[in-house]
């Protein structure tokens, strides 16, 4: 006997409704049985701390998709206008439903941010002595998030704290190294501390970085 799990799914506890906007055309459809659960620990070591603790994932009927399946860089407005940010989708339970892997996207100095992108050349100057240039490799729309809660990675014999998390669904994006530098219009710049996940497969390039107190100059 074949069970329809579509329709089972809309008896579950804690649904609500939530509305999917894709990124570029602004089409909107409104799901309004969403499955909203945070982020567990257990997911956060899963993902290679790409998510962590106050990520948000959310479990979507396809049969409630009609105008469009999401992928990375959609957003999803849910209670309270909240807007989460995706960064990564996948199919489950026999293609019946979709799971969406979001960001809080509020905190975000503007809904899409121009960021310019650097990476160093490293040279000597007359005397020999070692220097470091920044040269433009291009410039990506994105996304910059606040991390939800400070994260220590080692770099050699330093400890450098994760500040801030930043989603470029560009594919370009694939060629984001760890040390590369990357600033804002306002001037704000952030160290490329490890990429954790690339752009390909639906996901979007999600880099971990670190808040400069030295802005990047052109």
């Amino acid at each position: 006997m074949l069970v329809d799990i579509a329709e089972d799914f809309e008896f579950i506890d804690g649904l609500e409704s939530v509305t999917v906007v894709q990124a570029g055309t602004g089409k909107r459809q409104i799901v309004d049985s969403a499955f909203p659960s945070p982020v567990t620990a257990r997911d956060a070591i899963g993902s290679d701390g790409t998510y962590r603790q106050g990520d948000m994932k959310f479990t979507l009927p396809a049969a409630k998709l009609p105008l469009f399946v999401p992928v990375a860089g959609d957003s999803i407005e849910a209670g309270g206008g909240v807007v989460w940010q995706i960064g990564a989708v996948e199919t489950i339970c026999f293609a019946t439903q979709y799971r969406a892997w979001g960001k809080r996207a509020d905190l975000n100095p503007a809904t899409s941010a121009e960021l310019k992108i650097f990476r160093p050349k490293h040279g000597k100057d007359e005397s020999g002595a070692a220097v470091r240039k920044w040269l433009l490799w291009g410039v990506l729309a994105g996304h910059v998030n606040e991390a939800a809660s400070v994260v220590e990675v080692e770099s050699g014999r330093k400890r450098l704290k994760i500040t801030h998390q930043i989603f470029i669904t560009d594919p370009k994006s694939n060629d984001i190294q760890a040390g590369w530098q990357i600033k804002d219009k306002t001037g704000a710049t952030w160290n490329c501390l490890r990429v954790t996940s690339k752009g390909n497969m639906g996901q979007a390039t999600i880099l971990d970085v670190e808040k400069s107190r030295t802005p990047v100059t052109d």
